[in-house]
Formats: C-alpha cells, sequence, structure tokens
C-alpha cells in the first residue's frame, strides 16, 4: 500500500469518527470494495458510497457492532513495507 492510499485511508477514518458513515460517503471512491468475510448476513463484496452504505445497515439489522482498528498505526507501518 503507497502513502498516499494511507493518507486516504487515515482520512476516511477520522471522518467515519466525527461526522459518521454518512457525512463520509462523499470521501469513498466508486471503485472501492469492501469485503464482508465468514458467513452470515453481511458476507459478501460492497462496492462504492452505496456499497459502504448497504454494508453498514447491513451490520446494524444483524445487530453486530463494530469498532474502529485500534492498532491503525501498527497496520499502515507493515502495509507500506
Amino acid at each position: 500500500m503507497s502513502r498516499e492510499n494511507v493518507e486516504v485511508v487515515r482520512a476516511i477514518y477520522d471522518s467515519i469518527a466525527s461526522r459518521g458513515i454518512e457525512g463520509s460517503l462523499d470521501l469513498i471512491d466508486p471503485d472501492f470494495e469492501l469485503k464482508g468475510v465468514g458467513q452470515g448476513p453481511i458476507t459478501g463484496t460492497y462496492r462504492g458510497p452505496e456499497g459502504v452504505r448497504a454494508f453498514f445497515a447491513a451490520r446494524t439489522t444483524c445487530g453486530t457492532r463494530m469498532r474502529p482498528n485500534t492498532s491503525f498505526e501498527n497496520f499502515t507501518t507493515q502495509a507500506i513495507k
């Protein structure tokens, strides 16, 4: 992952923390893909801003909560290598 991409992801994390999902959809590229892994109602590939909205709506519907990755700095350090 390039440093530029890390900065984009960081901006999205910060935006979600301050504005929530709905307030952050303008930062999501139409080609962005989010993958729900495992088995259950959120499994699948979600594309673009509408896909992100649908993913989080499905998470809410199935009663699960997401917590942001608290080790974002460690993730980005590893991803850039």
